[in-house]
């Protein structure tokens, strides 16, 4: 009896290329994203193929944000690390072409949604989701969805 092989399985014993698995998992968040997105009310756009320096649109009641998704499973000592770069070259996100930074910490199920403005400098974030510890950096911004609401983006604009 000949044995029906399924095209899916043929290559189950290999293992993933981690640059593969990474590709995986970061689609994996990207789809995550679009559903907390859009649990929340936001309305969630997504370009055509990879060439924009962005993943997403978010139009919360008029008021349009360009979203990089960026997720981690890995922790790192004491920490989750998330590099804040793109293409082969490693470049940093331009403030101008990014207004948002949602990194998701898989193990965790936690969303820190952080604004451009604190990408300039930095090529990663170290995030601790397991310490209960508003101290700890970038835990202002864990679950801060509010802040790309039309409320929160005009009071951000009159800031000096």
């Amino acid at each position: 009896m000949k044995k029906n092989k399924s095209p899916n399985m043929k290559n189950a014993h290999r293992p993933i290329s981690t640059a593969y698995q990474n590709k995986r998992d970061g689609e994996y968040a990207e789809l995550l994203f679009m559903a907390k997105a859009t649990s929340l009310g936001f309305a969630v756009l997504q370009p055509f193929g990879e060439m924009a320096p962005y993943d997403f649109i978010l139009d919360a009641d008029g008021s349009m944000h360009r979203v990089q998704v960026k997720s981690t499973r890995y922790r790192d000592a004491d920490r989750y690390r998330i590099h804040v770069t793109h293409g082969t070259t490693k470049h940093r996100y331009d403030h101008g072409k990014v207004d948002v930074l949602v990194a998701y910490v898989a193990p965790h199920d936690a969303w820190y949604v952080i604004p451009s403005k604190e990408l300039l400098h930095r090529s990663a974030f170290s995030f601790k989701p397991h310490i209960n510890n508003h101290i700890v950096p970038w835990e202002k911004y864990r679950e801060a969805w509010s802040i790309m609401l039309p409320d929160a983006v005009s009071s951000r604009a009159s800031t000096p």
